[in-house]
C-alpha cells in the first residue's frame, strides 16, 4: 500500500484551517459584494421578526448538536483510536450501528456541523464553510475507500454497492455483523471537540444571536479539543499500566 497522504494524516488540523480560511474569505467577499454582515440565519428568518431570528440561531445550534450526536454514534462503533488515527485503519469492514445506513456517518456529522456554524456567518461565509468542508470530505472519502477496497476487495465493494456514502438510507441495508457493544464513553471522549462546536453555538443562541460573538465559540472549541487530547492520553497511559 502507498503511504497515507499528508492531507488525510493531518485532517483534524486541516478542518480547522478550512474554517478559518472560509470565515476570512467569506467576510472579505461579503464586504466586496455589499450588504450587511448579518448571520445567514438572520437573513433567512428576517420575515418572521426578532423571534424568527432568535429561532434561527437555535436551529443553527441544533444542527451542530445533530452533527455531534451522529459522530458520537459512529465513533462509539469505531473507537476514538481509529477515528483519530493518522493512517487509514483497515482492520475490518464495520457494518453495525450507523454504518448500516451510511458509509461515512462521521463525515455526515461534519456536514451538519459545518452548516450550523456557517449559518452564524453572513451568506458568503455560509457558502464557503459548507463548500470547503464538502470538498475536503469527498477527498478524504476517496483516500479511505481506495485503501479499504485494496485491503478487503470484494467484501468492501459489496458494502459500497449496498450503503450510500453520505446520504443515509431510511432503513438498514445489511444485517448487523458485529455483536460487540458500542464503546459509548470512548466515543463521547473522542468527540469532545465536536461537542465544543455545539456548545459554542449554544452560547451564540443564548447571548449574541443578533450579532454572533465567535470568540467564546472558539474558546469552547479549543477547550474541548485540549480536554479530549489530555483525556485520551491519560486513558491510554492508564490502559498501558492496567
Amino acid at each position: 500500500m502507498t503511504p497515507t497522504p499528508w492531507d488525510f494524516r493531518y485532517r483534524g488540523i486541516l478542518f480547522g484551517v478550512l474554517y478559518g480560511v472560509a470565515f476570512f474569505l467569506g467576510f472579505e467577499i461579503q464586504s466586496v459584494i455589499g450588504g450587511s454582515f448579518e448571520p445567514t440565519y438572520a437573513v433567512l428568518a428576517r420575515p418572521f421578526g426578532e423571534a424568527g431570528v432568535h429561532a434561527g440561531a437555535w436551529i443553527a445550534a441544533a444542527l451542530c448538536f445533530a452533527g455531534f450526536f451522529i459522530r458520537w454514534w459512529g465513533s462509539s462503533y469505531l473507537t476514538s483510536g481509529v477515528v483519530w488515527s493518522g493512517d487509514v485503519v483497515t482492520g475490518g469492514v464495520e457494518v453495525s450501528g450507523p454504518f448500516r445506513y451510511v458509509r461515512n456517518p462521521l463525515y455526515l456529522g461534519n456536514i451538519f456541523i459545518a452548516l450550523g456554524v456557517g449559518l452564524a456567518g453572513p451568506p458568503a461565509v455560509t457558502v464557503l464553510v459548507v463548500a470547503f468542508n464538502i470538498a475536503y470530505i469527498f477527498r478524504l472519502i476517496a483516500v479511505e475507500e481506495r485503501f479499504l477496497a485494496h485491503a478487503h476487495g470484494a467484501s468492501y465493494l459489496a458494502y459500497q454497492r449496498a450503503v450510500p456514502p453520505l446520504l443515509p438510507r431510511l432503513t438498514p441495508s445489511i444485517a448487523q455483523q458485529s455483536v460487540q457493544a458500542p464503546a459509548v464513553l470512548d466515543g463521547f471522549l473522542g468527540e469532545l471537540f465536536t461537542l465544543g462546536f455545539a456548545l459554542g453555538m449554544t452560547t451564540i443562541a443564548l447571548w449574541s444571536w443578533r450579532s454572533p460573538n465567535f470568540t467564546l465559540l472558539e474558546e469552547i472549541w479549543i477547550g474541548g479539543l485540549a480536554l479530549q487530547i489530555v483525556l485520551r492520553r491519560v486513558l491510554r497511559l492508564a490502559g498501558a499500566h492496567s
